[in-house]
Order: C-alpha cells, then structure tokens, then sequence
C-alpha cells in the first residue's frame, strides 16, 4: 500500500510529539522518589583578632572509611562541606603563620549543618591544637528540608506491625494517624505535609 509523504510527516510529527509528552511526565518522577540523606559541616576560619582567615585549608576525614575531603575557605574565612553521608568526621584546619587545629569527632546526621567556627592561633604550623568537637545543630537557614538519623536505642524500640515505617512516628516532627485518610492503615504527616509527600 502506497503513503503518501504528506501523511507519513504527519505521522512522525504526531508520533515525536507523543514521545516528548511521555517523556515529559516520567522525568519528575525520578526526582520525586529523592530524599534528603545527607548533612554538612560548615562554619568560620577566624584569629585571635577575630579577623577572617581566607584561605584556610580545611580538610574532612570519615572515620569510619579514612575517606578525605578537602576546601579552602573563602575571601570572607567561611567553608562549607555541603552533602556528607551521616557519621562522624575529624576536622583539621590549616594555614601558614597558624598553629594546625584539631576537631575529633564531628557528628554528622541526616539535614543537620554542623557548624565549626573556630579560631586559629597565631604559631608555626608544626604545631596542633587538638579540640573536642563543638559542632551544633543550629536553626537551619541554608534550607528547609528536615530528616532525622536513627540511633540505636531508638531501633530497639518495638515497631508497631513489625513495620519499620512506623518508628516514622518517634520523629520530633511527626504526627501519626491511625487508619489513616489515605486509605493506608498506619500513616502520618511529618513537618506538615500530607502523608503521600513524605520520602523514607
């Protein structure tokens, strides 16, 4: 059977059209599945004076892989390690005419931003200064996503169902609903959403 051009043209137009819609409606949802699992550690490079430290090598170590990060603070002696796993981290902070610092044993937990501002003393850098970290978990400006990281004795605690989605419940921001709206039997809302915008 014989097609004429006018209507094969037609056919290829229609049909990328109809592959452009389809892929149009799958690639938000391989965004939607994507939750927030990391933290950070950030802060300020400042010395004695209180003067800022542009240029200050600060460099990251995973404890429990060894795995090493490094930054160099900006012209205003900030720095900021934006997606790190959860865990604990050593800090050491570096820069010519200073003593080298020491943090041991940063905590980093799902989207909390751990912040170091420390002060450098004035000395060769032969010369450490260990600290106990004092990193906190301050009100979050740089983002509104919330998360909370599972310690051990809140895994001990008994999971109603044999559910793991119901120690969602124990999280400071979560409201439980029992048989719930959405037709779910144990469901909730965390920081004010609706049941089906939460991701864990």
């Amino acid at each position: 059977m014989f097609v004429s051009s006018k209507n094969s043209v037609r056919v290829s137009v229609i049909f990328a059209t109809l592959l452009a819609a389809i892929a149009l409606m799958i690639a938000p949802m391989a965004a939607w599945g994507q939750a927030m699992v990391s933290g950070s550690i950030g802060g300020l490079v400042t010395d004695p004076t209180g003067a800022v430290v542009p240029g200050a090598t600060v460099t990251i170590t995973d404890t429990a892989t060894k795995a090493t990060q490094t930054v160099t603070s900006n012209k205003t002696g900030h720095f900021l390690f934006p997606t790190l796993k959860p865990g604990t981290y050593d800090v050491s902070i570096t820069k010519a005419g200073f003593e080298t610092l020491r943090i041991a044993a940063v905590p980093v937990t799902v989207s909390k931003a751990s912040t170091l501002n420390e002060t450098l003393q004035v000395g060769a850098a032969s010369q450490t200064v260990e600290v106990t970290s004092n990193a906190t978990a301050e009100l979050q400006t740089m983002n509104s996503t919330m998360g909370e990281t599972l310690s051990n004795n809140l895994m001990n605690l008994p999971a109603m169902n044999h559910d793991v989605a119901s120690l969602l419940n124990y999280s400071a921001t979560a409201a439980p609903s029992f048989h719930g709206t959405y037709g779910d039997v144990t469901s909730g809302s965390v920081a004010g959403s609706t049941p089906d915008q939460n991701t864990f």
